[in-house]
């Protein structure tokens, strides 16, 4: 066979970015459980698989972060950053057919974490996620690859169960990588399998590879290195053409079994992206879920080897063996045949046995039946002639077992293999079974209180094959030292052991209070050659009958709700309460037997002192004691949040000789029925409207129509600009403030237009346990005053005479508003006021709005007077009068 490969390869190698991942080839991530069976610590590795032929990135990214979210809704739990702890080379399947192009480096981040159970606990899982950009710029079956991103991601379950209990789980370690290249119409395989150290089911498929989530446009505007999100993830922008089930084209194209085994016979030349994905099972339930993106090298150039043929032959037949047929031995003849491989001489052929319908997950080391498992075609003969021995045991009881019996050749760039399976039937070498003397197949034994049995269990066997006899409990959970039971081998010889039952029933050192029935097998087998299972059991069912003892009676003062049928030694009182007084509950126990009485109190799901609840007994005699509970129901006193039913169970139980189990209980249900509570008000309009320059008052007013609520009023927005003043107020009912405020011009925009103000008020109640408030948002609209001469009526006179009445003239604080001069317009404001006489001599002048003229001593007569504002202005009269 020519041997030689031949391959001409153009290869063009575009520019890349150093910090793009044209540099990975693929990877997974795994997550194993380490550390004490019950702990939540964890190592979480990424692998990545570098392209160590490439020289555009010199090595690996130093650290990478990841983050888990919970599956369910996407929520991240986690960030997490690690360092490489690992790197090695990824050998090929034949060194001799190396390419120099194609070289893979693997790549291992990984640290410890410890998850919080109580964060960590959700049905769905949880998904580690990790991200980067960008792929190969010359994988085929991607559009523009160079932009298309990779995400790893690994689905785990709840660390805990439904209980609470720790849930331990490791993730699949996957299987090996692919390092090899493939060849244009030559089948390629590999084995992808894995294992799980839970020993989990995995189940492999193909899948499409993951993208990342962002924007497959110009790669200046794609991030390397972007965070991670939570799934679901887009899938990668496949070429036309190709999708999973043609991701790498052929005649098959690229499939995996359930196995993991994966097999192509690809049509096309190119670089090809897949991913596998391995979904993991515990008692047929997915718990989770692990993928691995890779890429495969398809190359032409390859001479097609001739793969090696393999023929079996049986010692004395003529015909070779045909895979229909069935080879029977019995079992005193030898079991060895011949196998026959014929190949090319110089061809290393490598030989392999593989159980076919036995062994875990189908397989099993059946390597040493071949005489030697390696051998070269010599140059006297094309044919390689091995012996075959299957062992004397048959590897499957009762049923034909299936072989296939593989020769490789050691052809580039994969072994070409053929196979021949063979079906055996072998005949065990011959064993009788054991059998126990003078038992029965069960065994009924009952013994009264504080008494013992004991028993010899015997076994024999007549071949004088070692034995063993164990025995199991029915259920499993049941320690028999916990209830006197002790089973030990006190004899063993070959073809014959025996074995001391105890059973002692002494109620002080041994509690039957819970169970005084208890199944017992003892299963008695050989140790023979061929491990057979031809097991004899026997069961010994044991009772233990306890002294007669009559229930203690439970009773109150107070009066019986409901008796629980289903439960005669059960009985409820309910009481309800608004949270406001007090509750006591007195309770009775009675004896027949004139035991000695316990009475204990226990909240469902919580303690009685978390809701100010106390318990006591007192009165103990012999076959009587007594018992009391108070409660303070005060709102202002009692823990209430927001649970309206509380059960507590005040049980009974006596002291007997064998602690048997017989109380009585009486439930008091508390159910709190709260009064409804109305909600306060605030009763003031919406909106005011007020000029500036001008003082404004207003009564902030809340009620509540529970009359006896005590309220609190108080603004909770800030207040309002300039003068302005407003304090929290306490009422009962009802509840008023005065809010009063006197703003400026300057409290307008810039443009002296109106604007708006707006406070918010609170009002709240006392009501107890739950307050009740409501807001109320008041809005105030400031306007610009207008100034106007109409409605001004200034005075026409005043007497200067020093008599205090009249004596000086003025337009300010006057009573009546019209006397007085109009509010200033913020643009047109007060600037001045003349006086002249009638020759139009001035006589006074003031730039004072609160001006006072006294007349000067003028003389009596009428003077004429000039106001000026910024925009408009004033001319009126005035006469003094002595």
């Amino acid at each position: 066979m020519n041997r030689i490969l031949k391959i001409f390869l153009f290869i063009f190698l575009g520019t890349l970015t150093k910090l793009n991942a044209n540099h990975i080839v693929g990877g997974e991530i795994e997550m194993i459980h380490i550390g004490e069976e019950n702990s939540f610590t964890y190592r979480v590795k990424l692998i990545q698989y570098f392209d160590c032929a490439q020289t555009a990135n010199p090595g690996p990214d130093d650290l990478i972060s990841y983050t888990i979210f919970r599956k369910s809704d996407g929520q991240a739990m986690r960030n997490g950053t690690m360092f490489i702890t690992n790197q090695e080379f990824v050998p090929y399947t034949n060194p001799d057919c190396a390419l120099g192009f194609l070289c893979t480096l693997k790549v291992e981040y990984s640290h410890e974490i410890t998850l919080d159970p109580d964060d960590f606990n959700h049905p769905d899982g949880y998904v580690i996620v990790w991200e980067r950009c960008c792929r190969n710029q010359t994988i085929k079956n991607l559009v523009n690859p160079g932009v298309n991103g990779m995400t790893y991601t690994l689905h785990f379950p709840p660390i805990v169960d439904p209980d609470g209990n720790p849930f331990i789980n490791s993730s699949p370690r996957l299987f090996p990588p692919l390092s090899d290249y493939a060849c244009v119409n030559q089948l390629f395989y590999i084995d992808f399998a894995g294992q799980d150290d839970d020993g989990d089911s995995i189940v492999y498929s193909l899948s499409a590879p993951l993208d990342d989530r962002q924007t497959n446009g110009p790669i200046n505007l794609i991030d390397p290195v972007p965070p991670p999100t939570a799934p679901p993830h887009p899938i990668v922008d496949f070429a036309p053409g190709y999708n999973i089930a043609t991701m790498i084209p052929g005649d098959p194209s690229l499939s995996v079994s359930n196995e993991g085994f994966i097999t192509v016979t690809p049509t096309e030349i190119g670089l090809y992206v897949f991913s596998v994905k391995a979904d993991e099972y515990r008692d047929g339930i997915k718990i989770g879920e692990a993928r691995r993106d890779f890429q495969m090298l398809v190359v032409d150039g390859c001479n097609p080897p001739d793969p090696p043929e393999a023929l079996v032959k049986v010692p004395g037949q003529e015909e070779y063996y045909q895979e229909d047929d069935t080879i029977i031995y019995v079992a005193s003849q030898p079991k060895c045949f011949d196998f026959f491989v014929t190949d090319d001489i110089g061809t290393n052929v490598t030989l392999n046995a593989i159980g076919v319908n036995f062994g875990k997950g189908g397989k099993s080391d059946l390597n040493d039946i071949f005489s030697f498992s390696k051998g070269s075609i010599n140059n006297s003969g094309d044919t390689l002639k091995v012996q075959v021995c299957v062992s004397d045991c048959p590897y499957l009881q009762n049923e034909p077992y299936l072989i296939d019996l593989i020769a490789a050749d050691d052809a580039c760039p994969l072994p070409q293999r053929d196979t021949v399976r063979v079906t055996l039937i072998v005949e065990p070498p011959t064993n009788r079974d054991p059998f126990f003397i003078n038992q029965k197949d069960t065994n009924f034994v009952t013994l009264p209180w504080n008494s013992s049995f004991s028993t010899v269990i015997k076994g024999q066997d007549i071949d004088l094959d070692s034995l063993s006899l164990n025995y199991f409990v029915i259920p499993s959970k049941i320690n028999l030292d916990d209830y006197g039971i002790s089973f030990n081998k006190i004899e063993d010889n070959p073809g014959n052991i025996s074995g001391l039952l105890n059973f002692d029933t002494n109620c002080r050192d041994f509690d039957f209070s819970n169970k005084t029935e208890f199944m017992i097998g003892v299963v008695l087998d050989d140790l023979d050659t061929c491990d057979i299972s031809n097991s004899d059991t026997i069961f010994y069912n044991l009772n233990v009958e306890l002294p007669i003892n009559t229930s203690p009676k439970l009773t109150s003062d107070k009066e019986i709700s409901d008796s629980v049928i289903s439960r005669p030694n059960f009985s409820i009182i309910e009481v309800e309460t608004n949270l406001s007084g007090s509750y006591s509950l007195n309770l009775f126990s009675d004896d027949e037997d004139n035991d000695t009485l316990l009475i204990d109190a226990i909240g469902v799901g919580f303690k009685i002192e978390e809701i100010n609840g106390v318990f006591s007994t007192f009165n103990s005699l012999p076959g009587s004691i007594d018992g009391r509970f108070d409660i303070n129901f005060e709102c202002i006193g009692f823990p209430y949040n927001g649970i309206n039913e509380y059960k507590i169970n005040f049980i009974t139980e006596d002291v007997d000789f064998c602690q048997e189990m017989n109380p009585d209980t009486i439930q008091l249900v508390i159910k709190i029925n709260l009064d409804e509570n109305s909600i306060p008000e605030i009763n003031n309009e919406d909106s005011y409207t007020l000029d500036v320059n001008n003082s404004f008052e207003v009564e902030i007013n809340a009620s509540d129509s529970d009359k006896d609520d005590l309220l609190l009023l108080k603004l909770v927005s800030d207040g309002l600009p300039g003068e302005f003043s407003f304090s929290e107020a306490y009422g009962t009912g009802e509840v008023s403030s005065i809010l009063k405020w006197t703003p400026s011009c300057q409290e307008l925009n810039d443009d002296f237009s109106d604007k708006l103000y707006e406070l918010t008020f609170d009002v709240t109640d006392n009501s107890c346990p739950n307050t009740a408030k409501s807001s109320k948002n008041i809005k105030f609209l400031l306007k610009k005053p207008q100034v106007n001469w109409d409605q001004f009526d200034p005075p026409n006179a005043f007497s200067p005479d020093g008599d205090g009445i009249n004596d000086q003239f003025k337009l300010s604080n006057l009573s009546d508003p019209n006397q007085n001069l109009p509010l200033d317009g913020c643009d047109d404001n007060f600037e001045s006021i003349v006086f002249v006489d009638r020759t139009g001599v001035e006589v006074f002048k003031s730039y004072d709005k609160e001006f006072q003229w006294d007349g000067d001593g003028l003389s009596s007569g009428v003077y004429f007077y000039y106001i000026k504002y910024t925009k408009s202005d004033y001319r009126g009269t005035v006469t003094i009068i002595y």
